[in-house]
């Protein structure tokens, strides 16, 4: 046998090795006792040294003992074949060894496969509840702490965001979906939620959102096997629509023993949400993910700080306080902060609205005021803004430009909406239940921006402005400007984290940016993003000094890191990953008027198309159709 034959063997034979190596690492074996304990628990059998962790354990054992003395022998005939010396009885010989070892390992793979799929099968079909999906490494099958969930037609936002840093130790702890969930999937002792009207109303079903303590989580983050590891002392609730639920946990400044964290060092946190949540019809509501999780930290202190107003719309300005509003317009309230979403989604347009925390009224000064019917969307943001959008319509014949008839708040009207702060006790912090707007700290609002929570009727908050009998029934459009979009078009090395972000020519409306309405695709990626209005906008006044102007005039997307192409090869073309930001027609403005969009890879190279060509040029900038100014 000549030198380079041996080298070539000896090479086949490590490369080899090394993979029947990584086959055999723990990963896939420690995972089963995972599953197997979660069929204890679920047949009443006590978790710890109880029979389906033995069961567990002891398959571990024999499959892994199994793999070993298969690579052993593959060895084996690995020094059988290389010492031969070229006699063609111990090469046969060496390759059947090899044969059969190759063979047994493939054989304890299968068997690992199909002992999964029963496991699997025994948790749906027996016990009925979803197999976790962190058994062949966390988030393997699904999103994970990879996220694909948020901002693919799953999860519309959370609170707290992804990765955010130095939380409070009392935040609460929120998660918007787009559709509604079964009750039950979410929270325990249900029963007694009725209508959601009184909004806390169980517990939070911690088989389906597990909170913990990131550092002890299990293997590939999966969450604690331990229930006593798990974050579950507190109140639940959902909004009447069934869209969001929150979690408080059990802290107050007289008591910290259930706070999130410790007071000393910054603590980070895992939320991890189970395939087992359900949409309202009972089916799973993850679809392909499977589930979600994700981690924030939290920093060493209470946030006990109440939460602000920091711009409505409609409003007039302090030098024409006269001025007329559109009648189309939606309400816009922003804050500085997260709020709970209030109880009520909606007002009926009698005296009864005054028990809601935000009403309308207009007709004030004729000393019988009248209450306006409409909708509040909430957890708008990232759950810094509610909007109000009445339910009249504006008129027969009336049509904007998404092709439908606006809502109409009351025309040649002063209208004036009242938000309600909660009770607060002699301290200054608020009752429990919440009976006013509150942030998600527990925080009641500061309505004077006196920075003291001292509710009803000090902190309610209020203002007025004037409907005129006019109608805006003209499109938001792109700002045409070489920043009006970031980056910008055909922009080439973006770097993984860049801003993705579009500028507009007037206010947009955040009930209708989201991640369905402003998403990103592209090639070889598919994980998270979350869309909202970019709110803060850096002022100068008539004085000179700086402010922050809230004018959501530009929408921000927020994602996981771009992946970089693979380097090019001598030779061969370069073959650069291309992203696709789209903004889609149900964008609208403040006067409910649709964007016409420009779209991304679906749309065709035609004349008037709206979509930039391969040099990064537009097709039809002047085209008003195309959405630019």
């Amino acid at each position: 046998m000549n030198k380079k034959a041996k080298i070539l063997k000896c090479a086949l034979f490590l490369g080899i090795v090394i993979m029947a190596i990584g086959f055999l690492m723990p990963d896939f074996c420690f995972a089963q006792e995972d599953a197997l304990t979660v069929v204890g628990e679920e047949a009443g059998v006590e978790t710890g040294e109880s029979l389906p962790v033995l069961i567990g354990r002891v398959i571990r054992i024999f499959i892994s003992v199994l793999g070993v003395i298969f690579l052993l022998i593959f060895i084996y005939a690995g020094f059988l074949w290389m010492t031969a010396g070229g006699e063609a009885e111990k090469v046969e010989k060496a390759k059947k060894w090899m044969t059969n070892a190759v063979i047994g390992l493939v054989i304890c793979l299968f068997a690992f496969s199909i002992v999964t799929y029963i496991i699997n099968k025994l948790m749906e079909e027996v016990f009925e509840q979803p197999a976790p999906s962190y058994y062949a490494g966390y988030g393997a099958g699904g999103s994970g702490y990879g996220g694909g969930a948020l901002g693919n037609g799953v999860i519309e936002d959370h609170y707290p965001p992804r990765n955010a840093k130095n939380m409070p130790r009392n935040t609460f702890i929120m998660v918007k979906f787009y559709e509604p969930l079964k009750i039950e999937s979410v929270m325990d002792n249900a029963e007694s939620c009725g209508d959601l009207g009184d909004q806390w109303c169980g517990d939070v079903n911690f088989a389906n959102i597990r909170i913990f303590k990131t550092e002890d989580a299990g293997e590939d983050g999966a969450p604690p096997s331990d229930p006593n590891l798990l974050v579950t002392e507190g109140d639940m609730g959902l909004t009447a629509d069934k869209k969001i639920f929150f979690f408080r946990p059990f802290c107050t400044p007289d008591d910290t023993s259930g706070c999130l964290g410790n007071s000393t060092t910054e603590t980070d946190y895992s939320v991890y949400l189970t395939s087992g949540i359900q949409g309202e019809d009972g089916s799973g509501i993850f679809g392909e993910f499977n589930d979600y999780a994700w981690i924030f930290e939290v920093g060493t202190y209470l946030d006990l700080t109440p939460p602000k107003v920091t711009s409505v719309y409609p409003r007039p300005p302090e030098n024409d306080p006269d001025q007329e509003f559109f009648a189309n317009s939606i309400i816009q309230i922003n804050f500085n902060e997260a709020v709970l979403p209030p109880p009520s989604s909606s007002t009926s347009g009698d005296e009864a609205d005054k028990n809601n925390s935000i009403y309308i009224a207009y007709d004030i000064d004729s000393g019988d005021p009248k209450y306006v019917a409409g909708t509040f969307n909430v957890g708008l943001n990232q759950f810094r803004t509610i909007e109000f959008i009445p339910l009249e319509d504006c008129g027969e014949g009336i049509t904007n430009s998404c092709g439908e008839t606006p809502k109409c708040l009351p025309r040649n009207q002063a209208i004036e909406p009242y938000l309600k702060s909660a009770s607060v006790n002699s301290e200054g912090l608020t009752n429990f239940p919440f009976n006013g707007l509150v942030d998600t700290a527990g925080n009641s609002l500061d309505g004077n921006a006196d920075g003291l929570a001292q509710g009803p009727t000090e902190d309610d908050y209020t203002w007025r402005f004037r409907t005129s009998q006019d109608l805006d029934l003209i499109p938001p459009a792109i700002l045409n400007d070489i920043n009006a979009l970031r980056p910008s078009l055909a922009e080439g090395e973006v770097q993984p984290d860049a801003q993705v972000a579009a500028f507009f020519t007037e206010g947009l409306s955040a009930s209708y940016v989201n991640s369905k309405t402003a998403g990103i695709t592209g090639d070889n990626w598919s994980k998270w993003y979350v869309s909202h209005l970019l709110n803060e906008v850096a002022e100068v006044d008539e004085n000179g000094q700086e402010y922050t102007e809230t004018n959501n005039t530009a929408i921000d997307i927020s994602h996981g890191d771009f992946d970089k192409a693979p380097e090019p090869v001598p030779g061969e073309p370069e073959n650069p990953f291309k992203y696709y930001p789209t903004m889609t027609s149900e964008i609208r403005d403040l006067q409910q008027n649709c964007f016409y969009p420009a779209a991304g890879p679906g749309c065709t190279d035609t004349p008037g198309s709206c979509c930039p060509d391969e040099a990064g040029t537009q097709g039809a900038t002047t085209d008003p159709s195309c959405g630019y100014y």
